[in-house]
């Protein structure tokens, strides 16, 4: 038989009162609090997890305000293959005004009659790579006359035979002087937009010096230039944007509200 005594409950009280006791409580409170801190953060997804209903009742509106103007025999039903993975994407994007109205335009494109072969399914996995603001500097830059971006750059190796630089220092990438969200982010936007071939950029600069211009006097540009006070020769290096036939069917279906009758 074991030597050992059992440990009565008597003495797991005089241990915990001896000490433990605020170690233990204020473990519980801690442990307690987890869980609460991260039904708090999930919150707003359960409202789409758990009430799909209420998106697909809010999809619907959406396109009656779309269909309003379709005559009714030129509304038809969309294709699965469309519809349901929108839906579904829909469902998540509902309280972003911008995401909302592209799923929403797409679907009502893929509705109507004179629309729905121009309606790929690649559209929807496209939207769903984008944040509100990709959604934004897509459209900015797609329904404006807006085409122009520049480098910021350090401009060295001074060559006396042809009295100019011949090489540079690459400083900043993709200044729009666009005047949504900072700097970082727009030019991580572009990247990503051109990823999704959505834009093309190219270093061909255009013949437009207004496009350079207003991207030179604008505050971003400024701000940018402040960063560098020991470089001497600051330049830029114009850039611009080719339109591919991939964007502009995009535009047309998910950002271009107009619908035929």
């Amino acid at each position: 038989m074991s030597d050992k005594l059992p440990i009565s409950e008597k003495t797991v009280d005089k241990f915990y009162d001896e000490g433990l006791s605020p170690t233990i409580s204020e473990s519980g409170k801690l442990i307690g609090r987890i869980p609460r801190l991260i039904n708090a953060a999930l919150a707003p997804l359960d409202k789409w997890i758990l009430n799909r209903e209420y998106s697909v009742s809010e999809t619907k509106k959406l396109l009656e305000e779309k269909l309003q103007n379709v005559k009714p025999e030129n509304i038809v039903s969309p294709e699965p293959y469309v519809a349901v993975p929108t839906i579904q994407a829909i469902s998540y994007s509902m309280n972003s005004t911008t995401l909302r109205n592209m799923y929403a335009n797409l679907l009502a494109k893929s509705m109507t009659v004179t629309s729905k072969d121009s309606v790929h399914p690649a559209f929807v996995e496209t939207i769903k790579h984008l944040s509100p603001l990709d959604a934004k500097i897509f459209a900015e830059i797609s329904s404006t006359s807006y085409k122009g971006i520049i480098d910021l750059i350090n401009q060295t190796d001074y060559n006396p035979e042809v009295e100019k630089y011949i090489s540079y220092e690459l400083l900043e990438t993709n200044i729009s002087g666009l005047k949504i969200g900072s700097h970082i982010l727009q030019s991580a936007s572009f990247t990503l937009l051109e990823g999704l071939n959505l834009i093309q950029i190219t270093n061909t600069a255009m013949t437009d010096e207004y496009t350079y211009s207003r991207i030179l006097v604008s505050n971003e540009y400024k701000n940018l230039v402040k960063k560098y006070p020991n470089k001497q020769h600051i330049s830029e290096l114009r850039k611009s944007f080719l339109i591919t036939d991939f964007r502009k069917l995009f535009f047309k279906v998910c950002l271009d509200t107009s619908l035929p009758s």
